[in-house]
């Protein structure tokens, strides 16, 4: 899964989603933080993994765009109109380069 680097003064510490053992950087704090959570919420570890799972796979459709029904409607009037007053403008312009 994903891994960010923070740098701090001159090291450079990886942190990532993965659950680590206990002896890589974090490891224990992370492990004892998911704990905490599980034992607070009274979720399972199963049920912990599932969500988190669910979160990663799924994070990247928080920064997509919603149009909902009625604002894409009058967007598309708005593009319409838009194109209509191009559309007469060109002709305009077409008309006087005639008449030069």
């Amino acid at each position: 899964m994903a891994d960010f680097t923070k740098e701090i003064g001159h090291e450079a510490k990886t942190v990532g989603f993965e659950d680590e053992g206990e002896d890589s950087v974090g490891g224990a704090d992370r492990q004892a933080g998911q704990r905490n959570l599980q034992s607070v919420y009274q979720i399972s570890q199963t049920q912990y993994y599932q969500w988190r799972d669910k979160f990663l796979s799924e994070s990247h459709r928080a920064f997509e765009g919603k149009v909902e029904g009625s604002e894409l409607s009058r967007l598309k009037a708005k593009n319409q109109r838009l194109q209509q007053i191009i559309g007469a403008l060109t002709v305009e312009l077409k008309k006087s380069e005639d008449e030069l």
